[in-house]
């Protein structure tokens, strides 16, 4: 089981696998919470009207949506997202 914790809680290195610091802080500052490694982030009630701009965010900072989830609240739609680092971008 990943262990997750809050954006808040974790170390921003400057560059991360080539991929600009300001992109990477934006995406970590966006998500209800990421997993410990960084790899895994997840986004809950994304307005639809937003919905892109939080996937560009998430391809900016070198994550993908792996699995999405649209609600119907209150006659608006939202969805939540869990974003996956991309494969190019995980290395040990």
């Amino acid at each position: 089981m990943n262990t997750v914790c809050r954006p808040s809680q974790l170390e921003r290195p400057s560059v991360v696998d080539g991929v600009s610091a300001a992109a990477r802080a934006s995406m970590v500052e966006t998500v209800d919470s990421l997993s410990v490694d960084g790899r895994t982030a997840v986004k809950l009630m994304i307005p639809s009207f937003r919905f892109t701009d939080a996937v560009s965010t998430a391809a900016a900072a070198g994550y993908r949506p792996t699995w999405i989830d649209a609600v119907d609240y209150h006659q608006r739609v939202y969805f939540n997202v869990i974003f996956t680092r991309n494969d190019d971008e995980v290395r040990s």
